[in-house]
């Protein structure tokens, strides 16, 4: 299901120059596919104490509550590939996801967060 939304996504983007306005929130297994391989941006919005508790994968870590999140999102990350977000539950990933979309990046929000990951038995690591 998520390649052929990607796939949508990607015909959409050459064809028409459309990018999408919002993003979408998906489930922990569906997150860990759409992360693997080297096309996705990987990115933590939880604050700096949070992210060094433990984190997903090789994130880029980019707190929400920083007044220059976007300045810093847009300068670090590249619009024309996937970018993967989560926080702790969901809730601060969501207000980045649309930050990000309005933004024109292709979002993919993490549903419940690292919360649900751990729930779920998936891998987190200590950067």
């Amino acid at each position: 299901m998520n390649k052929l939304i990607m796939s949508v996504y990607n015909f959409m983007s050459s064809l028409f120059g459309y990018a999408p306005k919002s993003f979408m929130t998906v489930g922990v297994d569906d997150f860990e596919t759409g992360i693997q391989g080297d096309a996705v941006q990987l990115v933590d919005v939880r604050t700096a104490s949070e992210y060094k508790e433990g984190t997903i994968g090789n994130s880029i870590h980019m707190d929400i509550m920083k007044p220059d999140f976007l300045k810093k999102a847009e300068s670090m990350l590249d619009p024309s590939r996937p970018v993967y977000v989560f926080c702790r539950t969901g809730h601060r990933s969501a207000t980045a996801s649309k930050m990000l979309a309005k933004d024109n990046f292709h979002v993919i929000n993490l549903d419940g967060g690292i919360v649900a990951w751990i729930a779920a038995g998936k891998e987190t690591i200590v950067p």
